[in-house]
């Protein structure tokens, strides 16, 4: 019983530094419990757009992963990509959507690998 919370760690990690249409940045988030691996995503500004009378950044945003948690006796994979749209004047996240797909894997049973398809969605209300 897991739910998209425990996928927090995907999350809108903003540059700290300017970009222009086309840049790219990254971030790492470390291993939990839940999730214990090393999630690297890779953001990019892919335009600049009016929405609902807002001037919005959207970026785009993959993450690639795939471990083996030696405790557990898991091979684990996570593939995640989102789209944000960042109101960059306001400083407001206007909406964020991921769809991600998470399987485990037991290493001496390959019959009892589960796979999970989750999809977030954020907006914001005015």
């Amino acid at each position: 019983g897991k739910s998209a919370a425990d996928f927090d760690k995907i999350d809108v990690i903003l540059p700290s530094f300017k970009v222009k249409v086309g840049d790219t940045w990254h971030y790492t988030a470390p291993p939990t419990t839940d999730l214990p691996l090393y999630l690297v995503t890779k953001f990019q500004l892919v335009g600049l757009q009016k929405r609902d009378g807002r001037e919005v950044a959207v970026i785009e945003a993959s993450c690639h992963a795939r471990d083996l948690e030696p405790m557990r006796r898991l091979e684990i994979s996570v593939h995640a990509k989102g789209r944000i749209l960042f109101a960059h004047k306001e400083g407001v996240l206007v909406s964020s959507e991921f769809t991600i797909k998470m399987v485990t894997e037991p290493l001496k049973n390959a019959s009892a690998k589960v796979t999970k398809n989750i999809r977030t969605s954020m907006k914001l209300k005015s």
